[in-house]
């Protein structure tokens, strides 16, 4: 069985440890918004999560985002 999408982003989420907030925030800053983070080690871990979600969901940035947000409001 493979996973799906959402279970995909919400495993490597809960493997992370990141937060929705930061993962939005590294989304945002890909696509030129304005973002602010903690530290710049959160920063760049938000960075290699995304990466890390983009590669395994074979998703581009704009169809992610649309998956984080969704998720992040399910799951507050």
């Amino acid at each position: 069985m493979t996973e799906d999408v959402e279970s995909r982003v919400l495993r490597i989420r809960k493997e992370s440890k990141r937060s929705w907030v930061n993962l939005e925030n590294e989304i945002a800053s890909r696509e030129g918004r304005p973002a602010e983070f903690g530290t710049r080690k959160v920063e760049q871990s938000s960075r290699s999560v995304v990466d890390k979600m983009l590669r395994e969901t074979g998703l581009g940035l704009a169809a992610l985002r649309r998956v984080v947000e969704h998720l992040a409001r399910r799951h507050k």
